[in-house]
């Protein structure tokens, strides 16, 4: 009778880790699932571990199942991306690196429990010290640079529903998390009192967000084309760009800007004479903002490319943008990194690695259209600044799985609302306009 009653307990205990873990995966996976981000701890967080081991187990369990789903897209693109078989063996590692930190997080649930003689302070205070480092430094020890992987940020799925994130700008994410994981543990054990204290924000959130001015209407004068570019020469990349701002004109007759997304152009603008004035013919006396590259070098007799964007006006080019925050691996090797100090990226095997722009880039001043400030794809999860209209450019061509694309303008549109600022997201697949 013992056996049977340890093998139902355990069985029921496995049944709420993975039920745990395949809601939060859901939750970014299906936009109408947004509702599980309000419970998908739950059945996590009533988990008492009689020992590491099993908090351990947990973890990894919990870990395998919510980020190889959430994680799906960019594991295909490592796989797909990578020059050689050993891409399959980045992949697992890749996906190993969020396992073991899952592991951590459920281990220091019962550290903390010992230490508080609370499970719901154990379960609590690991779960925030969790979010808090997967928000802000968590690829660390892969890139040594304290980047965070915000996209697993369990708020994120809300903004489908963003009155519950009304108070998002008043008290930032982390106040916001603070609530919702204190909402979950209360619930958990039953504690009304704590679960009223943590679903607070989110119900006075309706009081507080306007959901028209942040949707209102886009503005006629700017106009963001998505659209996917097959041709592989300068030239005919060029013309088939000059086809799609032709039909954009007669789509927008009242816009005063064009923007085209990260790689629109996936060559030195500014090596290729011609094509620049196909380019500058195309947009007349309207202005093209084009994500392309930018080729010089530099007083060390060093040769250079960036990742840029550049805004085209009347027949020249009045300002480029370079990308200062490059992703690892595949724009530029880790050479700081803690544990790959020597490794190669084999996504940049038979490429040219970018460089990093460190010098202060000054604001894009357009007339009669205001003050922007412009970022390229991954800085969008790193450097969005406070109060700005903000050009986010992406290449989001690259995921084959829509989800993603999707998750990554969703997450332009939290950022919109929690830095109050004013986004044009262009990509490949998705646009938007998010005040």
């Amino acid at each position: 009778m013992r056996r049977v009653k340890a093998f139902k307990t355990s069985f029921l205990s496995y049944l709420c880790i993975i039920s745990s873990a395949a809601f939060y995966a859901a939750s970014f996976l299906i936009d109408f699932w947004w509702w599980v981000s309000f419970i998908c701890f739950i059945p996590l967080f009533i988990q008492d571990f009689s020992s590491y081991r099993r908090a351990l187990l947990a973890g990894f369990l919990w870990g395998l199942i919510a980020y190889g789903l959430s994680l799906s897209a960019l594991l295909e693109v490592i796989v797909r991306l990578g020059t050689t078989p050993i891409s399959y063996v980045y992949a697992v590692g890749f996906l190993g690196y969020f396992v073991f930190f899952s592991m951590a997080w459920c281990a220091l649930a019962l550290f903390f429990k010992r230490i508080t003689k609370s499970l719901i302070g154990g379960w609590f205070l690991s779960s925030l010290l969790y979010f808090l480092w997967m928000h802000t430094g968590f690829f660390y020890f892969l890139t040594g640079y304290f980047y965070g992987y915000p996209l697993a940020c369990p708020l994120l799925p809300l903004i489908n529903t963003p009155g519950f994130l009304g108070l998002l700008p008043l008290v930032g994410w982390y106040g916001l998390l603070f609530a919702l994981l204190c909402f979950q543990a209360g619930m958990s054990q039953q504690k009304l009192k704590i679960s009223c204290v943590g679903g607070l924000p989110f119900l006075l959130g309706f009081f507080v967000f306007n959901r028209s001015e942040m949707y209102k209407k886009q503005d006629q004068k700017v106009a963001m084309i998505s659209s996917f570019f097959y041709k592989k020469t300068p030239y005919e990349r060029a013309q088939e760009l000059c086809d799609v701002l032709y039909k954009a004109q007669q789509s927008y007759p009242y816009a005063k800007m064009f923007v085209l997304p990260e790689s629109a152009f996936p060559f030195p603008l500014n090596t290729y004479q011609y094509e620049q004035e196909m380019l500058l013919q195309a947009c007349n006396d309207k202005y093209l903002v084009l994500g392309s590259h930018y080729f010089c070098v530099n007083s060390k007799g060093k040769k250079c490319l960036y990742n840029s964007a550049y805004v085209l006006h009347k027949g020249c080019i009045v300002y480029r943008y370079d990308k200062r925050l490059l992703l690892p691996f595949f724009e530029e090797e880790p050479t700081q990194s803690f544990f790959l100090q020597r490794a190669l990226s084999p996504f940049l095997v038979g490429k040219s690695a970018f460089e990093s722009q460190r010098k202060q880039q000054e604001l894009c001043s357009m007339p009669k259209l205001g003050v922007f400030s412009l970022r390229i794809c991954s800085e969008l999860l790193w450097d969005i600044p406070q109060g700005q209209q903000v050009l986010v450019l992406v290449n989001d061509s690259y995921y084959r799985y829509a989800y993603f694309s999707h998750l990554f303008k969703l997450f332009a549109e939290f950022q919109a609302l929690e830095k109050r600022s004013t986004l044009f997201y262009c990509g490949w697949q998705k646009n938007g306009y998010c005040n």
